[in-house]
């Protein structure tokens, strides 16, 4: 597949969003851009959906296992491209404007390896920074190499900012342009690494290889982070937050780079869980609410959380590594 830039979507915690997130990527790049979506497991309505936009916006539909990690999917999908620059952008970020020729010309202007726009998020009503890239460095702590990571202005509002171009230490997994040479000189994405430590990863490898990474305001991207979840979502949710998995990604990369991680990332993390958790109690119940009797409402919402309770696990070791 040859072009200068193509774009590759994996999904991060959900497959509902993916519709909308590609529909606004085939909106807002220029014509004939490559557009790959690593597809592990969607069935049902997004199923139908993606068919039809590849049969309709020349979407290139790469169908995987369930459970594929997202690292593991995004190097599927980067098997297929030849371009110099590849976008990736998880299924739960919406791109808007001219994201991806401004991501461009910020890496040919800069030669940086990597380019990330400002992230934005909602939550519910509310717009706020997610990351403006990101401050990460490895300290010495006593003896212990401990992995000091943080977003920059997590939790700001956006127009209180104001943000100039340059270079940051890391970027976010929800979007960024890499240049596909340096990506394969570095190995590719790890797959064994934790999902919340996988642009972390990325950041320390490419760095490590001599590779700048550069924040371009210009361009923005919003996360959408769940809820809601609906009842379509709940098997690659429960693989992408089950408890074994994750301490597993996070002891590959307290082992890789020869750091103790202090789970900056924990309370996030554990919200996320709760709240998604919630939200698919409540939109599933939602449309059933006058037609059915209280003690059916409620064995519904126990069969919910029963089927999501390795999330909840999760969620309880998150705690407990924040307090140690």
């Amino acid at each position: 597949m040859r072009h200068d830039t193509a774009v590759v979507v994996a999904p991060r915690d959900r497959h509902s969003p993916a519709p909308r997130i590609l529909q606004a990527i085939f909106d807002n790049v220029p014509a004939g851009t490559p557009v790959l979506y690593a597809d592990p497991g969607s069935r049902g309505r997004v199923r139908r959906q993606l068919n039809r936009m590849s049969a309709t916006r020349g979407l290139h539909v790469f169908t995987l296992p369930p459970g594929t990690p997202g690292n593991a999917a995004r190097n599927a999908a980067l098997a297929h491209v030849t371009a110099k620059y590849v976008a990736f952008v998880e299924n739960d970020t919406l791109v808007t404007g001219d994201w991806l020729t401004t991501l461009v010309a910020a890496a040919q202007r800069t030669g940086a390896a990597m380019v990330v726009p400002l992230l934005l998020q909602h939550e519910g009503d509310i717009q706020k920074v997610h990351a403006a890239g990101g401050e990460m460095r490895i300290v010495d702590d006593g003896g212990r190499r401990r992995l000091d990571t943080r977003p920059i202005d997590c939790g700001a509002a956006p127009d209180a900012c104001r943000y100039a171009a340059g270079p940051v230490e890391a970027g976010e997994m929800h979007c960024l342009l890499i240049e596909r040479e340096a990506l394969l000189a570095v190995g590719g994405f790890d797959e064994r690494v934790a999902p919340t430590y996988d642009h972390v990863d990325l950041s320390l490898s490419l760095r490590a290889a001599g590779y700048a990474i550069h924040l371009e305001p210009a361009a923005r991207a919003v996360y959408l982070p769940p809820p809601p979840l609906t009842v379509g979502d709940i098997g690659h949710f429960r693989f992408q937050w089950s408890a074994a998995r994750h301490e597993a990604g996070i002891a590959r990369l307290e082992q890789k780079w020869d750091v103790a991680c202090d789970y900056p990332a924990a309370r996030i993390v554990e919200r996320r869980i709760r709240l998604a958790a919630d939200g698919l109690v409540l939109w599933a119940g939602a449309p059933l609410r006058p037609l059915l009797p209280l003690r059916v409402r409620r064995g519904i919402s126990r069969v919910l959380r029963g089927m999501l309770q390795p999330v909840t696990v999760l969620a309880r070791r998150l705690s407990e590594l924040r307090r140690t």
